[in-house]
């Protein structure tokens, strides 16, 4: 679709990645809904995506960056099974939402693993979105990438950028820490359309042609992509990051971040629809019965997935607590109920 509407655009990137000026990174098609779907819809989605992005740019993702800081269990093992590396989150969701808990601030700005389900662990990179006092010079305002935000659109202006990044890089000594700025590209036309700045949008254009002049001047950064960078850094820690839906708690969008049914929200998505494959495949093994099939193989996964699915409710009344590592074993249940239960409808379909 794009190479048909936006021939320009789709060979300019392609010209960029050539060049190893660009990354293209996967967003899935459902985007910050993503933690809201089941399993199953979770992988049409991811594979759906990368799928359009390789027709369209010529290459496959290594990465995925999760739109409004969405993350779950769940859909970093299907991004693991679909062939993506890494995954960009918030570092936010790193301080706050980890188990165990980061030692220092350095920990916000260096790739780490996080853990999925069924044993399995991502590559991640952290969003540079945090307040200063996680680390982030206070006078970046609100955090980097706010901050590279308010100067777009003229409510601040460029002015401590240098002194701010020159307090990250005294922390630098190994020089392995990265700040990930990421924005919208709409916003150089949302905001001055939305009347949010009283800036045109070549007026942002041209401010963000200076900002990126004035971080080219400093000696000590290094323009990377995602992938190079993790080429030569390597993650040390592993963390579980307890799953959120979308980022805005603060504009009351929703992370779940409180409350126990709301905490575990996403765990409760994939036990719901492990019970819809349950009570389907009870159907059809009644039918089977009555039609004198042998059900005792559909039987015998029904029975398995009911006592996971059990297991996995045990969340459900306490939520997802950072500092409670039984939550991923709820969800490790969670996740085994819902294949049983899928293969127990496929076996009494294939008994009709």
């Amino acid at each position: 679709m794009y190479d048909e509407k936006f021939p320009d655009m789709v060979e300019l990137v392609k010209a960029g990645v050539e060049n190893g000026q660009f990354e293209v990174t996967s967003m899935t098609h459902s985007e910050d809904i993503i933690s809201w779907l089941p399993r199953d819809e979770m992988a049409r989605e991811i594979a759906g995506n990368l799928n359009a992005l390789e027709t369209t740019f010529g290459v496959r993702p290594k990465g995925a960056y999760n739109p409004e800081q969405s993350w779950d269990p769940f859909s970093g093992k299907l991004m693991l099974d679909a062939g993506i590396e890494w995954v960009a989150i918030s570092n936010w969701q790193l301080s706050e939402m980890s188990y165990p808990k980061i030692e220092n601030a350095r920990d916000l700005y260096t790739p780490a693993y996080v853990r999925t389900v069924e044993d399995g662990t991502i590559k991640a990179v952290f969003n540079s979105l945090e307040p200063g006092y996680w680390g982030v010079s206070k006078e970046f305002g609100h955090g980097p990438g706010v901050f590279i935000w308010e100067y777009l659109n003229g409510s601040r202006d460029s002015d401590h950028i240098p002194n701010a990044l020159e307090r990250l890089q005294a922390a630098n000594a190994d020089g392995d820490m990265l700040l990930l700025f990421c924005q919208d590209s709409e916003d150089f036309w949302r905001s001055p359309y939305y009347g949010l700045t009283t800036l045109s949008q070549q007026d942002m254009e041209e401010r963000f042609d200076r900002l990126l002049s004035l971080l080219e001047s400093l000696p000590y950064i290094e323009f990377v992509t995602i992938s190079e960078y993790l080429e030569r850094v390597s993650p040390g820690k592993t963390y579980y990051v307890r799953p959120s839906v979308a980022l805005f708690d603060r504009d009351g969008f929703g992370i779940w971040e409180r409350g126990a049914f709301n905490q575990a929200y996403n765990l409760n998505i994939q036990c719901n629809r492990a019970g819809e494959d349950i009570r389907h495949a009870e159907l059809l093994a009644r039918i089977a019965r009555k039609k004198g099939k042998d059900t005792r193989r559909v039987d015998s996964l029904l029975e398995e997935s009911w006592q996971h699915l059990g297991l996995a409710k045990t969340a459900s009344g306490r939520g997802y607590g950072n500092t409670e590592p039984f939550t991923m074993w709820c969800s490790d249940h969670a996740n085994t109920a819902m294949k049983r239960a899928r293969e127990a409808l496929d076996e009494a379909i294939d008994l009709l």
